[in-house]
């Protein structure tokens, strides 16, 4: 039996949105209406010109050049650098004259030696575990040894992963291990760190998703970590502004990465080894009708193999002067559809990630 979202869903979303814009338009319609004549005409154009206003200066926000700091040999240290966006962010920023200290989980792999032969100088190799205490407090020690008077400008909270499918089926241990990684091990290297960017007046910046703000099926406990991340940070971004630290978030929407890559697998792997009491509850198809198929029209249609998106965001949160608090690279196709779901009824932005 093929799966297929439950068309009662639908209905429901659109009778409901079709509700409560009437009554919003009709409520809308008589507050003006009661208004004096030489009022109404003004404040519908106060209004266009506020709306639009909010919507340029936005546009504007993203556009606009930002002044940079001069690197001048100014300390980094990167979590999660062996692959991916850590592992490009640290040769980017040794290029450009900082100090690097890459956090590797694996400091004798592939990802580490390459690092390594790229700078020998100014990229030290780290290693670390977000998940441990002891790792991330030795590596907190080997920095601060070395900074010396020279200071931590940022830290970049780039570790994570993804190992899960949905939550009915995917086991305790998994979903604890994303949290560990996730959420708590982006706490942790802050709490740790955060005394010496108060010093520097540095700043944190942490590599977060779209999926923090726009939760998916089958990425329950991802969503959940990083829409803990994103509220953590939105949270510290507040109680350091006294101290002179910038706290960003940058979201990207899909990168092929490697986690974005294993994604089918990981998900595969979970589904294989789900309980057979809780397979039964599908359909016979499930992984191949639903899953496989989502994952290739995501893949499709949603994920970009420009990398250096994100690494520019990454390096202009480091280094610029007024970063902006949150940055949100993505194909175009992807920015329109996270916009546009957040002005839908959630049961009809649900309907619509269920269905495509």
């Amino acid at each position: 039996m093929a799966y297929d979202p439950n068309l009662n869903l639908l209905k429901r979303s659109v009778k409901e949105w079709c509700l409560n814009y009437q009554i919003a338009i009709i409520l809308a319609i008589c507050l003006v209406l009661i208004l004096p004549n030489g009022l109404q005409w003004p404040l519908f154009y106060l209004g266009s010109i506020l709306f639009l206003t909010v919507k340029i200066a936005d546009v504007v926000n993203n556009l606009k050049s930002r002044d940079k700091i001069v690197p001048n040999g100014k300390c980094v240290f990167i979590t999660g650098c062996d692959t991916g966006f850590g592992h490009m962010l640290a040769k980017e920023l040794d290029k450009e004259g900082f100090e690097v200290f890459a956090g590797c989980l694996f400091p004798e792999g592939n990802g580490a030696k390459e690092l390594q032969n790229y700078s020998s100088h100014s990229i030290h190799i780290i290693p670390l575990d977000v998940t441990s205490e002891d790792s991330v407090f030795k590596a907190y020690q080997y920095v601060a040894n070395r900074i010396k008077d020279k200071g931590l400008w940022a830290v970049v909270n780039n570790a994570g992963i993804n190992d899960g499918g949905e939550v009915l089926w995917t086991e305790m241990g998994i979903l604890e291990k994303i949290f560990e990684v996730n959420a708590l091990g982006v706490i942790r290297i802050t709490k740790t760190f955060l005394p010496l960017l108060c010093q520097s007046k540095g700043r944190l910046v942490t590599v977060a998703s779209i999926a923090g703000r726009l939760a998916i099926a089958a990425l329950g406990a991802y969503s959940a970590s990083k829409h803990a991340v994103i509220g953590f940070c939105d949270s510290l971004r507040q109680e350091m502004y006294p101290f002179g630290v910038e706290v960003v978030t940058v979201e990207p929407l899909g990168y092929r990465t490697d986690m974005v890559r294993n994604g089918v697998t990981s998900l595969q792997r979970t589904w294989e080894s789900a309980l057979a009491e809780v397979k039964a509850l599908f359909p016979e198809d499930y992984f191949e009708t639903r899953l496989r198929p989502g994952s290739k029209a995501f893949d499709k249609y949603f994920v970009s193999d420009n990398l250096q998106e994100v690494i520019n965001c990454l390096k202009e949160a480091v280094m610029a002067k007024n970063p902006k608090c949150s940055y949100r690279p993505g194909k175009i196709l992807g920015q329109i559809y996270f916009h546009v779901a957040n002005l839908l009824p959630q049961s009809l932005t649900d309907f619509f990630l269920l269905k495509h």
